[in-house]
């Protein structure tokens, strides 16, 4: 990473982005460029992720395209006690949902021209946070609230493969075993996908036979 570059977007996170973070309970360490919060046993993070001098945009310092993520400890555990292998999850062993924060919205592309954009740069995306990323992350701090998005086929999260298997352990928590099965053949009921996750298949089949 270009230590200028890192030097510019941690200056632009200290004077126009902390004390925003902060009055959502979001804290960074020294110049991490990672932004936590905790609520219960859940984390929540939102990554100042930044691709130096772009190609796909002449004159650029950075695209700054953050990532946010939430991590329920409790699900993870249990999904990759079921699957037995983290490579099915996409090696996601602290992050449930990890995904750019601009996912399913119409958010300009936040590139960084000249030094002296970064107050305006940062006030939109603070802005954006504000509108977007901090109500789906208030509606996602219990596992039950993850059931829930994926129940109402919620759009503000992607649901690949390794949400699958963590909503099926989010079920399985919840007591839910009958849910977490038609979600199982739902998925990865057809040939290919059932010998993959075949462990899975087995996990629930040998606890809850008559499912």
């Amino acid at each position: 990473m270009d230590n200028m570059a890192k030097k510019v977007m941690n200056d632009m996170m200290e004077n126009y982005i902390d004390e925003f973070m902060a009055t959502y309970g979001f804290y960074r360490r020294g110049k991490s460029l990672n932004y936590s919060r905790k609520i219960n046993d859940t984390k929540q993070q939102i990554e100042m992720i930044f691709h130096i001098k772009p190609s796909y945009q002449s004159g650029a310092i950075m695209h700054i395209y953050p990532w946010m993520s939430v991590y329920f400890p409790k699900v993870n555990e249990l999904a990759i006690q079921m699957i037995n292998d983290i490579n099915l999850v996409a090696g996601l062993d602290r992050s449930t949902i990890r995904q750019p924060i601009q996912i399913s919205t119409d958010s300009e592309r936040w590139m960084l021209m000249h030094e002296d954009d970064c107050k305006s740069l940062a006030e939109q995306i603070c802005e954006f946070l504000k509108t977007y990323t901090m109500p789906l992350l208030y509606s996602l701090e219990k596992i039950s609230d993850f059931i829930q998005i994926f129940e109402k086929e919620d759009k503000r999260v992607m649901m690949g493969d390794a949400q699958y298997v963590f909503i099926i352990a989010a079920y399985v928590l919840q007591s839910e075993y009958e849910k977490a099965k038609v979600v199982l053949e739902e998925r990865f009921g057809k040939a290919g996908p059932r010998r993959r996750y075949a462990s899975l298949f087995t996990y629930l089949d040998t606890l809850w036979p008559g499912l």
